[in-house]
């Protein structure tokens, strides 16, 4: 495995991102659901395999780019854990994480 440098991202980028994202599945949703009908199962497939899409993008542009691992943290258990927490929970994981971080930036 080699070790790729990716420039850092900004809290605020991160955050654009997010709400990006965001509205993003929230439009698609609405559309998928106008087109196909809230109860179809067609609609409800595109709208999970748009959450999934929109949660690797998050963790391929934000994540890898705002979190520093630190080589006595960076072990397969707990790269393996938080991404894929981040992955399948990023509404909900992402905000988590930019208040963490703001708050250790303020502080």
């Amino acid at each position: 495995m080699h070790n790729q440098k990716t420039s850092p991202i900004k809290l605020r980028k991160a955050c654009l991102y997010y709400v990006s994202c965001v509205g993003i599945l929230l439009l698609s949703a609405g559309f998928l659901a106008l087109i196909f009908g809230s109860d179809s199962q067609a609609s409800v497939i595109g709208i999970w395999l748009n959450y999934a899409g929109l949660g690797l993008v998050m963790n391929r542009a934000v994540l890898r780019r705002i979190i520093d691992w630190h080589p006595v943290n960076k072990t397969i258990r707990n790269v393996f854990n938080t991404k894929l927490r981040t992955f399948l929970f990023w509404p909900i994981a992402y905000p988590w994480l930019f208040l963490r971080l703001a708050i250790i930036k303020i502080l």
